[in-house]
């Protein structure tokens, strides 16, 4: 069965648990029409991310590149938009996670809000966004979301430039059954843009599934011309910072009900309505990711 077939909460960050089903399916399929038609590299192996990065898969793990991404994609009955330059997973029967790395070219995001995350303030705007998007979900009779808090409150480190946040949430469906959801979100800065790597897992799997990922980003890297380091003058800037990211990444989720912006496909539909309801909340920060480029001079 592929995810639309598995996917039953229409929800803000609700998708996991159905992507990983579909997933699952997928892997128990004959080795023609299943996970196994999606040309696997299996680990040790060096994944490459187009031009842009490259991460060692280690052994009792399997990585596939761009192309290889979008019969996944094709598989699991979800859009593929181009951006999106590698899968990992592990290479288990019992597969539980998986991440899909997609590059957003907004340009060299600053890290000079870094000791300026104000936490609460985030939490606050990402629950009235939601709120928003739930009366119209509530119009057309689906289930709702309360984004309860942080799962892992924003954190970046600069010496990675990886930015990290997760946020948890209960799924309130109309027969009156409640669901706690989560999604989790890394974002690794680079040169030109952000390397997004959102880890696809059920809630009770996440937390091992990111002590695995966390260790596998240890031997990710962007490679020469694209490091964050590299950035010289006349490089294109991001619109947004750190605190842009996070209520971006939030953002999607609350548009496009899942972790991340291009594996739901039949709630792409769904989001016209969310952009309605949130108004002006999330074309501010939609205009702020996408709608302004800087040069320095």
């Amino acid at each position: 069965m592929s995810v639309l077939g598995r996917f039953r909460r229409s929800i803000i960050l609700g998708a996991s648990a159905a992507l990983v089903a579909g997933a699952t399916a997928l892997y128990a399929q004959d080795s023609t029409s299943g996970f196994w038609s999606v040309p696997w590299e299996k680990g040790p192996v060096t994944g490459r991310l187009g031009d842009l990065a490259e991460i060692q898969v280690p052994e009792g793990y399997v990585f596939t590149g761009k192309k290889g991404t979008k019969r996944f994609m094709e598989l699991t009955q979800n859009p593929f938009g181009g951006d999106e330059y590698g899968t990992l997973a592990p290479a288990s029967k019992d597969l539980n996670w998986f991440v899909v790395f997609e590059f957003n070219s907004v340009g060299y995001v600053k890290d000079d809000e870094k000791d300026k995350i104000d936490a609460d303030k985030l939490l606050k705007s990402i629950q009235e966004g939601s709120l928003a998007a739930n009366r119209e979900r509530k119009k057309r009779g689906w289930s709702e979301m309360e984004v309860v808090g942080w799962s892992s409150p924003p954190s970046y480190n600069p010496e990675t430039h990886n930015l990290e946040w997760g946020i948890r949430g209960i799924s309130k469906e109309r027969d009156g059954t409640q669901h706690d959801v989560a999604n989790h979100s890394i974002r690794v800065l680079g040169r030109g843009g952000v390397m997004k790597c959102d880890v696809v897992a059920a809630p009770e799997d996440l937390e091992a599934a990111l002590t695995s990922f966390r260790g596998l980003l240890n031997n990710y890297a962007y490679l020469p011309g694209h490091r964050y380091a590299e950035f010289r003058q006349g490089d294109k800037l991001a619109a947004v910072g750190l605190t842009g990211l996070v209520l971006g990444g939030a953002a999607v989720a609350a548009v496009k009900s899942g972790l991340f912006a291009k594996l739901l496909k039949p709630l792409l539909i769904a989001a016209a309505a969310f952009f309605a309801s949130v108004g002006k909340w999330l074309a501010r920060v939609f205009r702020g990711l996408f709608g302004r480029d800087e040069k320095v001079a």
